[in-house]
């Protein structure tokens, strides 16, 4: 709410006044029917006036305060929400992968909701209930200090039955938004998957699954709602049962003659205040505490720590060459070993392809040369210089890189390719799209580059997605290029235009290639075997054959395959 203090203040502030009414009324009531026992009109117009100034008073202010409230919390959410937002796009890659994408979502839907709720409702009920409640007390104790003595004993003695159900509304609460987050990671997994479901009829298991997910949701908030009904059945008890002991002592006390009739009715007005206030004040309260469990969700997310600005001060390397790893090691749980002191160094303008079984240590190399993941060890350069000396932002601006399975987003052909460079003019873009063989299929599509491609990139198939993704990169014009096998999953077609296309990028770049079909990088200039986090073979493609290594034996097995089929 910073930036919006002051004027949610004042629309409490406002609020506040509104709910000072009771005292406004009670005196009015007081005034008005010991002018009418007395007989005195002129009390009693006195009175009539009065109410209705008070009515037009508070109208004023309830209007102003609704408006200042509820404008401050939804400028204050949307800031919020939009902290939120930027602190995901720049969290450590980890966090992607220790969480699920839908825990993500619904804390900035489901929990920052549930904080705009409690901001524009439960905080301003608690506020209002609290300072209205005190001030009736207050009143009460001028009026008549034994009478108020008596009904606040009672009172209290509510509120510390009604205090009994916080502790267990707040762990309900934290239970039933833990649900929600895990409801909403299985919807968002339906969503992403439902051509496997539909293609491997699982409907009726995902069904089952989200049902039992979804049941766990409907348990935990059934607990809370007869929790919550138990906790105002007893206050409404109390209530009633408070109300039939006013009449009891107020008739004594008239009796005695030691309050009037106009007294008591205030003081009965005002008994309505603090008697709201301590039956009331545990459900709000309450509710409140919901508001906090959605809150402490995002609050968990803000206090994440963000991604480093730069790689940590590694040893200096002296090299002259474009891309130099140097005993570099890696773990994601600091327990098992990723990569092994891994040494290679590519020149500028050499193309050097990576290849071994999987699991071997290849994508994880990629990472840390993209600045996913920081080294636990060793020393990296890019372009003649060590690592930390640049910005991760400058660093990634050396890469490009294709992956096998490349991400479009929602949006436009266009705007996909433009990703690359946002600055790019709609000439660099068409230039981009001929040099990846993309230019003729886009101009093809229903709206040409202004086509929307569907989540996804749904819209269109592996290979036009392929070649979007190769424009991309052409246009970042990048010095170093990363390739992880950007044609294995395709036809025979398409495999020929993205291959074309790649080699056009590929021109006067420093590339890295993963390789899962040894056939498309024989010609590479270096081939390095990885295995188990370490380089085990180094050498051309000629070289490793004759070494009868793990090369020649990934090159016999796939060999064989193609020769059988």
């Amino acid at each position: 709410m910073k930036g919006y203090r002051i004027k949610y203040t004042l629309g409490l502030l406002c609020t506040c006044v509104l709910d000072l009414n009771q005292i406004f009324i009670a005196t009015i009531f007081m005034i008005l029917f010991d002018g009418i026992i007395g007989q005195d009109i002129d009390l009693v117009i006195s009175a009539v006036y009065g109410f209705l100034a008070l009515t037009v008073f508070l109208t004023v202010f309830m209007l102003i305060g609704l408006i200042l409230i509820r404008t401050s919390t939804i400028r204050g959410i949307s800031n919020l929400r939009a902290k939120a937002f930027a602190k995901m796009l720049n969290l450590p890659q980890q966090e992607y992968s220790k969480n699920h994408s839908g825990d993500f979502i619904s804390r900035v839907t489901n929990d920052i909701q549930t904080l705009e709720k409690s901001l524009t409702q439960h905080l301003v009920n608690l506020t209002n209930t609290f300072l209205a409640g005190i001030a009736c007390i207050v009143y009460m104790f001028i009026l008549n200090w034994k009478f108020a003595l008596g009904l606040l004993a009672w009172n209290l003695l509510n509120l510390a039955i009604s205090s009994l159900f916080i502790k267990p509304m707040k762990k309900s609460s934290d239970k039933i938004q833990k649900k929600l987050g895990s409801t909403t990671e299985e919807i968002s997994d339906i969503i992403a998957g439902s051509a496997v479901i539909k293609l491997y009829n699982l409907k009726n298991y995902v069904a089952k699954k989200f049902h039992r997910k979804n049941s766990d949701v409907l348990d935990a908030s059934l607990k809370r709602v007869k929790l919550n009904a138990f906790m105002q059945g007893i206050n409404n008890f109390l209530s009633k049962f408070s109300f039939v002991g006013f009449l009891a002592i107020a008739s004594i006390f008239i009796i005695r003659r030691e309050v009037s009739f106009g007294e008591v009715l205030a003081i009965n007005q005002l008994q309505n205040g603090v008697g709201y206030f301590f039956n009331s004040l545990g459900e709000f309260l309450n509710q409140v505490q919901q508001s906090l469990a959605g809150f402490n969700r995002v609050k968990n997310l803000l206090e994440k720590d963000d991604e480093p600005k730069a790689f940590d001060k590694m040893a200096e390397q002296n090299t002259s060459c474009a891309l130099s790893l140097k005993d570099v090691k890696f773990s994601y749980n600091c327990e098992d070993k990723v990569l092994e002191n891994i040494s290679f160094e590519v020149q500028e303008g050499e193309t050097v392809a990576i290849v071994g079984p999987s699991g071997g240590g290849k994508s994880t190399i990629f990472k840390l040369i993209l600045g996913l993941y920081q080294p636990k060890g060793g020393s990296m350069s890019y372009l003649s210089k060590t690592a930390h000396h640049y910005s991760l932002k400058e660093l990634r601006d050396l890469t490009s890189f294709v992956p096998q399975e490349p991400y479009l987003f929602s949006g436009t052909v266009k705007e996909n390719i433009a990703y690359g460079n946002t600055d790019a003019t709609d000439l660099e873009i068409y230039a981009a799209a001929k040099a990846a063989n993309a230019h003729d299929f886009i101009l093809k599509l229903e709206k040409g580059y202004d086509t929307p491609v569907g989540e996804r990139g749904i819209f269109l198939s592996g290979g036009q997605k392929q070649r979007i993704a190769i424009a991309r990169a052409i246009i970042k014009n990048a010095p170093i290029l990363l390739l992880d096998e950007a044609t294995s999953s395709l036809d025979n077609e398409s495999e020929s235009l993205v291959q074309r296309a790649l080699d056009d990028l590929m021109r006067n770049k420093t590339t890295l290639i993963i390789a899962h079909r040894l056939s498309t990088i024989q010609n590479a200039d270096r081939i390095l075997v990885v295995d188990q986090g370490r380089i085990v073979e180094s050498g051309n493609h000629q070289e490793l054959l004759t070494k009868k290594g793990i090369y020649a034996g990934l090159h016999k097995v796939q060999f064989d395959k193609k020769k059988g089929a």
